[in-house]
């Protein structure tokens, strides 16, 4: 047997995207979270062959590639326990696994739950937002392809939004206000933000059905689409990635030379470069906030009040 995707996603979802021995984050980028690579591994603790480490023939294929006898580790990490098992034994690697759960647990008290709050979606950025489902132990799979971008799916597209925006409705996500990035600190990267505000966009892109989008993006901030927002002397990057942006309409509102756009959702701090004081954040999921007016509007007749004092 192998592990399924189903399982690998559920195992790095638990784990935050962080290694269970040393913490590091796994989803790896040297430049606006544009080229990324898994640098983590799913990793069993009992061996998934009889002569592996930690092996135990008592268990079952199936047993042994449950998330239940896996563990996230660094690449680095993964070799060391692997090529000494005296010193990780199973009884070990499971303990490290609890702590590390614990840990992410205790990083999430000082989040708030983010109730959703997009009349629209612009930006779905399809893997981070599974990671973070899986997290909430929900794990999102489908069957289509979006290798020429979201926005080339046509009446498939909605099925994907719907779905998203219910598992953001039900799911409330843990995450934090956004930071006053004019101080920011070593220890904010990884948390996941909310923001609410008007960002400023550079080299918006323009849309193409016919254009593959997984190659667009070069991680040269000449070049490449970004929103910002300043906070003093430092500035908060999100670099946008095209194939994410979910329709022609939400490519027109990354195109607004000089001018600013209010748009909700929740990012990721990737790093913080304090030569150029700059902030790195990966978008999740961007949108047009709701109005007040929005549940109003969308209330049933029957909720409705019967009068209304001006």
């Amino acid at each position: 047997m192998a592990v399924s995707a189903r399982t690998k996603i559920k195992v790095w979802g638990q784990a935050a995207g962080r290694c269970a021995h040393c913490k590091e984050q796994l989803i790896y980028s040297e430049d606006l979270g544009i080229h990324e690579s898994l640098v983590g591994e799913v990793c069993h603790i009992f061996a998934q062959s009889d002569n592996g480490p930690r092996a135990n023939k008592e268990l079952s294929p199936a047993e042994r590639d449950s998330s239940e006898n896996l563990i996230l580790l660094c690449k680095k990490h993964h070799k060391y326990v692997d090529d000494h098992p005296d010193l990780y034994p199973p009884e070990e690697l499971v303990k490290m696994k609890i702590e590390h759960v614990l840990w992410i647990t205790k990083q999430l008290e000082i989040s708030k739950s983010w109730n959703f709050n997009l009349s629209t979606i612009q930006y779905l950025n399809i893997p981070r937002l599974t990671i973070l489902n899986a997290m909430s132990g929900n794990v999102v799979t489908y069957d289509i392809d979006t290798s020429k971008g979201l926005h080339s799916l046509a009446g498939d597209l909605l099925g994907v939004l719907l779905a998203y925006q219910d598992l953001l409705e039900k799911m409330h996500p843990r995450v934090c206000d956004m930071p006053n990035f004019a101080k920011p600190l070593d220890e904010q990267i990884g948390m996941i933000f909310k923001f609410d505000d008007r960002f400023r966009s550079k080299n918006g892109a323009y849309p193409d059905r016919n254009r593959d989008y997984s190659n667009y993006l070069s991680g040269n901030l000449s070049k490449d689409p970004y929103i910002y927002k300043k906070f003093e002397d430092w500035k908060l990057v999100m670099g946008i990635d095209p194939m994410w942006l979910t329709t022609s309409t939400a490519f027109s509102d990354f195109i607004t030379a000089g001018g600013q756009n209010k748009f909700s959702g929740l990012a990721l701090i990737k790093s913080i470069d304090y030569e150029a004081k700059q902030v790195v954040a990966t978008p999740l999921v961007i949108g047009i906030p709701k109005s007040p007016l929005h549940d109003i509007f969308n209330m049933p007749l029957s909720d409705m009040p019967r009068s209304i004092e001006l």
